[in-house]
C-alpha cells in the first residue's frame, strides 16, 4: 500500500489517487495526532511576528511574501535546479496553527508517547528531489 505521510499530498500524486495517511485513522483522536505530525511538513520555515505586530504591516508582510513567491525570476530559478515552489499563505499558515494548537494536554503528550513505543510503523517520505518545496509564510 502506498501513502502519502503529509496534511495535504502533493498535487501530482494526489491526481494519481494516492490516499493520506490521515485517511486510515480509526479514532478522531488518533486523526487530530496524525495531522499534527503532519502538519510540520506544511509549515516548514514559517515567518513570524511578535505578538501585536498591527495588521496592516502583516497583510504589507503577507502580500510582499506571496509576491515573491510568484516572481518570474524566483520561479524560473527554481525551475532550472529541480524545486518546486509551492507556497502557502499567511492565513492558511495561521488558520492551521488555530487548528492545531488548542489541545488538551494528554492529547499533546500523545504524539510522543507514540514515536516512543519503539514499533513505529510508518516509513519516513524524506525528501524528494524536484517533488516538492514548501514555503509556508
Amino acid at each position: 500500500m502506498l501513502v502519502q505521510e503529509h496534511d495535504n499530498g502533493h498535487p501530482e500524486i494526489n491526481k494519481l489517487g494516492v490516499p493520506l495517511a490521515v485517511e486510515f485513522a480509526k479514532t478522531a483522536e488518533n486523526r487530530r495526532v496524525m495531522e499534527l505530525i503532519y502538519s510540520s511538513e506544511t509549515f516548514g520555515r514559517p515567518y513570524m511576528m511578535a505578538p501585536g505586530v498591527p495588521a496592516d504591516r502583516v497583510a504589507a508582510l503577507r502580500a510582499a511574501f506571496m509576491q515573491t513567491m510568484r516572481d518570474p525570476d524566483l520561479l524560473g530559478e527554481a525551475r532550472r535546479i529541480g524545486i518546486d515552489i509551492d507556497p502557502i499563505s499567511g492565513e492558511e499558515l495561521q488558520g492551521l496553527a488555530e487548528k492545531i494548537s488548542p489541545r488538551p494536554r494528554p492529547w499533546w503528550s500523545k504524539p510522543s508517547r507514540l514515536w516512543n513505543t519503539g514499533r513505529r510503523s510508518l516509513i519516513h517520505s524524506g525528501s524528494w528531489p524536484g517533488l516538492s518545496a514548501r514555503v509556508a509564510a
